[in-house]
């Protein structure tokens, strides 16, 4: 009977965090519409800034204790196995873009979008895409998830398949759920490993740099 009243409680502590994070983003961007759609860039990219930054530290009360514990106990274990897992999530990403590549010719439109908000919007894109969207993924789909499974490889299936599911637009791009859920079930096994926040979080702030760093240098060379 406890472990079903735990696991009731985790579950409904996840799907308010989960609500939290759209509802939000929904109120700030009605509130705020006039900032965010402001021809002058500086409103527009701060006002988004400052708006993904609020929606990151509500979503964070909801774990301070732990997320102040894992920032003292981190060690360079926990950054090895991190970067050794993110490897291995990202080879298979890669392979798996490649062969989807092969077969739609599309870019998912999570990246394509990401390239224009880049293009239009470079401080919003490298402060949100690199650092706040990152902490705040691995808060919602990580961190909230991972006291509702008991077993590890159940978790981080999970974990992958709902991160996976939120990068998608559309039915039509569900190959894209293979890249984005490897990626998200090597995060979730970081965690789940070393059971640190910080761990994978600081590997999907890798991941992204690199991403934007790509494709910062392409467009400067012109590729």
């Amino acid at each position: 009977m406890i472990d079903v009243k735990e696991k009731s409680k985790n579950i409904g502590k996840f799907l308010i965090i989960l609500f939290l994070y759209f509802a939000l983003s929904y109120v700030l961007a009605f509130a705020f519409q006039e900032a965010f759609n402001s021809k002058n860039n500086l409103i527009n990219q701060t006002s988004s800034i400052l708006a993904s930054l609020f929606i990151l530290l509500v979503l964070a009360l909801f774990h301070i204790p732990k997320i102040i514990n894992d920032s003292r106990n981190l060690t360079k274990d926990n950054l090895k196995l991190a970067y050794k897992n993110w490897l291995i999530g990202l080879i298979i990403m890669y392979i798996s873009n490649t062969f989807i590549l092969l077969i739609n010719k599309d870019l998912a439109a999570n990246e394509t979008a990401n390239r224009a908000i880049l293009e239009q919007a470079p401080i919003y894109a490298i402060l949100v895409m690199i650092v706040i969207a990152p902490i705040t993924e691995e808060i919602i789909f990580r961190l909230s998830l991972k006291k509702i499974f008991k077993s590890k490889y159940t978790y981080c299936f999970f974990s992958g398949l709902i991160f996976g599911l939120m990068h998608l637009t559309s039915i039509k791009e569900i190959l894209f759920i293979v890249p984005y859920g490897a990626l998200g079930f090597f995060f979730a096994k970081t965690l789940y490993d070393t059971d640190n926040i910080f761990a994978p979080t600081i590997t999907h702030i890798t991941h992204n740099a690199m991403i934007i760093f790509i494709l910062l240098a392409s467009n400067f060379v012109g590729i």
